[in-house]
Order: structure tokens, then sequence, then C-alpha cells
């Protein structure tokens, strides 16, 4: 799957991170990742999972035009 991004999403300041895990397994499809620049030197990482029921990609389809 290929979602693009149809709006900024914004991330506030004092948006509080937690440590990741160091193994994740995903099931099922549905789910969507892009590398994010921090600096010229350093990304972050986003992951969004867009489940495959009809409301769940309505609500979605705000903010991604989904590609198969």
């Amino acid at each position: 799957m290929e979602a693009i991004l149809k709006k900024d999403i914004i991330i506030k300041a004092g948006t509080v991170f937690f440590s990741a895990p160091s193994k994740t397994e995903r099931y099922g499809d549905g789910h969507i990742e892009c590398l994010v620049e921090l600096t010229k030197d350093e990304t972050g990482s986003f992951v969004c999972c867009i489940g495959n029921s009809d409301k769940e990609i309505e609500l979605m389809s705000e903010y991604f035009e989904i590609k198969s």
C-alpha cells in the first residue's frame, strides 16, 4: 500500500515521546511509514495504521490519498 499525505501533520512542542520497542511486528495490511527530516543528518520515523473497514478508510481519507 502507498499513501500520499494530503495535509500537514503537526506534532506540537511539549509532546512526550517514549522509548520505542527494540522489535516491532505488524500483522495484516494498512501499516504505512515515512522518514521525517529533523536535521540534515538526523531523521525520525512516522508510522500510521489505516484499518481496512470502510469507516476507518473514510476517517483517514482526510489525511491520506490511498494508492494500492
